[in-house]
C-alpha cells in the first residue's frame, strides 16, 4: 500500500495520477489517500476531486482508502499520526 499526502491542489492532482500508477505495480497494490482538512478548499471542491481520483483507481483496479482529518498542531504532525497509527496496527 502506498500512502499519499494529498493537499486538493491541481498539483495534488498531478502528483495522485502518478501515485495511483506507483501504488498499482506494488505486490499488494492499494493506495491510502491522506487529506488533513483546509478552510480554503471547499468540501463540494474536494468531494470532485477525491471523486476524480476515485474514478481513476477504479479503472485501473487499485484499490482506495481516504482519510480526511482535521489539522492537530500542523499538517506534518497530522500526517505523520496517521502514518504512524497504521504502523502500529501491522
Amino acid at each position: 500500500m502506498l500512502h499519499f499526502a494529498y493537499d486538493g491542489s491541481i498539483h495534488g492532482d498531478w502528483v495522485a495520477h502518478y501515485a495511483i500508477r506507483l501504488a498499482g505495480r506494488l505486490p499488494q497494490p492499494g493506495l491510502r489517500l491522506l487529506h488533513v482538512e483546509d478552510a480554503r478548499l471547499s468540501r463540494g471542491r474536494l468531494k470532485q476531486r477525491l471523486e476524480r481520483i476515485a474514478a481513476e483507481c477504479r479503472m485501473l483496479s487499485v484499490p482506495l482508502e481516504v482519510g480526511i482529518h482535521p489539522e492537530r498542531q500542523s499538517v506534518l504532525a497530522t500526517v505523520s499520526r496517521q502514518l504512524n497509527s497504521d504502523t502500529k496496527r501491522l
